[in-house]
């Protein structure tokens, strides 16, 4: 199981455009969607927040994001 990650934390410190910032958040709901782990209510309110402590509320949300965010950069050439 992975630990909780701070999203202000180096693995999170990669410079992305606007564009793939968006294909990044669409591609993460996109895998979470096909999971169909829970509502999206759910997902906004427990999943993907985060908490007084800076770390996600669920150890697997940032996790699932970086690989989001590596997919795409894959599919760019980074």
């Amino acid at each position: 199981m992975p630990g909780y990650l701070k999203p202000d934390g180096p693995e999170f410190s990669r410079t992305v455009t606007l564009g793939e910032a968006y294909r990044i958040m669409l591609r993460f709901l996109e895998d979470w969607h096909d999971r169909a782990d829970t509502s999206v209510s759910d997902l906004l309110y427990a999943y993907a927040c985060i908490s007084p402590d800076g770390t996600t509320t669920d150890p697997a949300a940032a996790e699932d994001f970086l690989k989001a965010a590596k997919a795409i950069e894959n599919a760019r050439g980074r």
